[in-house]
């Protein structure tokens, strides 16, 4: 109610002036906390080629505009998930960074292979899921 509502208000002034409430500065220079992250940072999977049998390099764009983020890929087959990479530690990247996770492809590869990316920030907002094709040779 507005009882309550002054006096968060009046808590979360910076007194100026004369000490206390006043004429003047009244309750003082408003000192209100940070908003809270609301927005999800952005995670890109890149396409990426390689050769059966060997490591590939998964790539993914990553971006958060509070700046770190952990990053969660997948690697698919034919739509189901057959292998997770969880990044060690979080990435920081205020604006898009281009990361890389090594992903060792199978020898005799059937199907079609996804690689997919989500990225989580200190928030807990989450990316929505992007995934790219891994063309193996």
């Amino acid at each position: 109610g507005p009882d309550q509502l002054q006096q968060y208000l009046v808590k979360n002034a910076l007194d100026m002036g004369a000490a206390g409430m006043d004429s003047v500065t009244g309750a003082g220079e408003l000192q209100l906390p940070k908003a809270p992250d609301v927005v999800p940072p952005t995670a890109r999977a890149l396409a990426s080629t390689g050769r059966a049998g060997k490591t590939v390099r998964l790539l993914s764009a990553i971006a958060d505009n509070e700046g770190a983020v952990s990053v969660v890929e997948q690697v698919k087959r034919n739509g189901k998930a057959v292998r997770t990479i969880r990044r060690p530690g979080s990435v920081v990247a205020t604006s898009p960074k281009t990361v890389a996770s090594p992903w060792t492809a199978p020898v005799k590869p059937k199907g079609t292979f996804q690689h997919c990316a989500v990225a989580v920030d200190a928030a807990g907002n989450r990316s929505p899921e992007s995934c790219a094709r891994i063309v193996l040779r």
